[in-house]
């Protein structure tokens, strides 16, 4: 018998193949894998550096200053010393504040947002009259630039789509606020006295007060219009002398002659109640109305500080630090600053992401309360009519 052939022996596998390959690969990676995996974590570390450096990187934002320039104005620092105060209290903010002074004229207003524009500014606090703030509409519509406005309220910003944002309700709402308590009052003669200067929201203010107050009950209306910066009382007397069973200033400014002209229809109507508008929350103002203070009532759309322990303590917080009451504008201006604050510590930085953040995740929480934006960045809110303090 011939002796088999043996059989040739198998090549051993080479390591790392086969079915033994996972168990002896090396647990050690490649260079390439090693570059690789370096490139990545160098990478995220970068990025994680810049955005780091992004949200510590400070935002300027322009706070409006009414400048004190028309006779008799009840103009102090408020907005800008609420803004102030915000920081020293909270030095962390990304916020670096820079000053707007609000132009008397009306027609300077775009100038004085241009001004800063200029610089480099993308974020402001507006404290712009309606008059003062319709004409600059048009710089705050392509996104450039996002202003949350604290005192302007005319039907020509109601329901825009754009960057012009408003954190005081809407003019309709305010008027059928104000209409609906006077519906409720005795009596049937009113006066109407409707400041003529800022003319963008008394004229419309009027128009849907009037729809209101008509719609529910008659009344005797005598409507006269006068210069509140000029009020001139021997010019007044004549219709103030007459006997009325209300009286409404339609004012749209801090002016503390429209106090005088409160006291002045006091004398001659000495139980009729006198209902002024939000811009009436002035120390000034109501110091200037006297004893008409007992029959003031002023719609707000913020809270009584008898009745609202966080609004108290920020009034008292100004005023130590200060040594003056703000005015209620202030309570506007101390809750813009927050939103914005909260909208930096985020990292939203453009006026395209603010705007998202504020008209997306809400309600907002302020240290002043909340604050809910509609889809075209104006507010709803519940009116109070309020006496002043003795």
């Amino acid at each position: 018998m011939n002796a088999s052939t043996p059989s040739p022996k198998p090549s051993p596998e080479p390591l790392g193949s086969g079915r033994f390959g996972p168990l002896l690969r090396s647990p050690w990676p490649s260079r390439r894998s090693q570059a690789i995996g370096l490139a990545v974590l160098v990478s995220v570390g970068l990025g994680g550096l810049l955005w780091w450096q992004r949200l510590r990187r400070p935002v300027t934002v322009a706070v409006g200053v009414d400048r004190p320039l028309v006779y008799g104005a009840a103009i102090d620092p408020t907005d800008l010393n609420t803004a102030q105060l915000f920081l020293e209290d909270n030095s962390g903010s990304p916020i670096r504040l820079e000053t707007m002074f609000n132009s008397t004229d009306p027609l300077q207003g775009p100038a004085d947002v241009q001004a800063l524009l200029d610089q480099g500014v993308r974020f402001f606090i507006t404290t712009q009259t309606s008059s003062h703030a319709v004409p600059s509409l048009g710089l705050f519509a392509d996104g450039r630039a996002l202003a949350i406005n604290v005192s302007a309220t005319s039907t020509e910003m109601s329901d825009r789509d754009d960057y012009f944002l408003r954190i005081i309700p809407d003019l309709a709402q305010e008027q059928r606020a104000i209409a609906a308590r006077i519906n409720q009052l005795e009596g049937k003669r009113l006066l109407v006295m409707r400041d003529s200067r800022n003319f963008r929201y008394t004229e419309p203010a009027l128009k849907h007060f009037l729809q209101a107050l008509q719609a529910d009950r008659p009344w005797e209306i005598t409507v006269r219009s006068f210069p509140a910066d000029a009020f001139d009382p021997n010019q007044e007397r004549e219709v103030v002398s007459q006997p009325f069973d209300v009286l409404y200033v339609l004012g749209g400014d801090f002016l503390p002659t429209m106090g005088n002209l409160a006291q002045q229809f006091h004398q001659f109507n000495p139980t009729a109640p006198i209902l002024l508008t939000p811009w009436a929350r002035s120390p000034a103002l109501l110091q200037n109305a006297g004893e008409a203070r007992r029959q003031i009532l002023i719609a707000s759309p913020y809270p009584d500080r008898r009745a609202d322990p966080a609004v108290d303590r920020y009034l008292n917080r100004h005023q130590q630090r200060f040594g003056y009451e703000p005015y209620a504008m202030g309570i506007g201006t101390r809750q813009a600053i927050e939103l914005l604050d909260q909208a930096f510590r985020r990292g939203h930085r453009t006026p395209e992401a603010v705007k998202r953040y504020l008209l997306g995740e809400q309600p907002h929480q302020t240290s002043l309360g909340s604050v809910r934006f509609t889809p075209s960045g104006d507010v709803q809110a519940q009116f109070q009519f309020l006496r002043p303090s003795p």
